[in-house]
């Protein structure tokens, strides 16, 4: 005889416990019949497409919803920790990881630097919203944070405004702007 033939006792009831489970699941599986035995509401035919529900969920307006997926690691100069930002609806959030150590914290007290750039700006800030972000040229705001410390200072180095619908001269005395396909100048005053 074959082994496989070869069954004893505890071996047919294993058979008949995963045969009955087996068919229980099997019946529960088919459609209309929910998990509680119950006839199933959900409509056999197919619905019409919901192209508003849809319209809501297009990629410009996921972006609204997910901040960041990733993570984008900036090595500090010792090589052994690094730094990153991440921003989810509570705002964002600047930490240091020490891989060695295996440790995770905050790079600044967030709501500690708010209330410091209230003080020093006179100008309402929360820690949900801090201006801080890559530099570029519409950033007004110029401030330089001790961590050690976490004395805060005004810098008089801002970077230069520029209307987005100008160019300036070099030695910045002339402003060059077209409306309705004319050029126009202006002098700085």
């Amino acid at each position: 005889m074959h082994r496989a033939l070869k069954i004893g006792q505890r071996g047919w009831l294993r058979v008949a416990v995963i045969s009955t489970g087996l068919v229980v699941l099997l019946g529960l599986s088919f459609p209309g019949v929910g998990a509680d035995g119950s006839p199933s509401t959900l409509p056999t035919t197919p619905t019409k497409a919901n192209y508003e529900l849809a319209a809501r969920w297009t990629s410009s307006k996921v972006a609204r919803l997910v901040f960041d997926m990733a993570v984008t690691p900036h090595w500090l100069e010792d090589g052994n920790r690094f730094w990153y930002m991440f921003e989810n609806n509570a705002g964002r959030r600047f930490y240091v990881v020490d891989p060695v150590k295996k440790t995770k914290t905050f790079v600044f007290d967030a709501v500690k630097l708010a209330a410091s750039l209230t003080t020093a700006t006179g100008l309402p800030y929360d820690s949900q919203h801090l201006p801080i972000g890559a530099a570029s040229t519409t950033k007004h705001l110029a401030f330089e944070l001790e961590l050690a410390t976490g004395k805060l200072t005004l810098l008089d180095e801002r970077w230069p405004t520029k209307p987005s619908w100008a160019s300036i001269s070099p030695d910045g005395k002339t402003v060059v702007f077209s409306r309705n396909h004319n050029l126009y100048t202006m002098d700085d005053v």
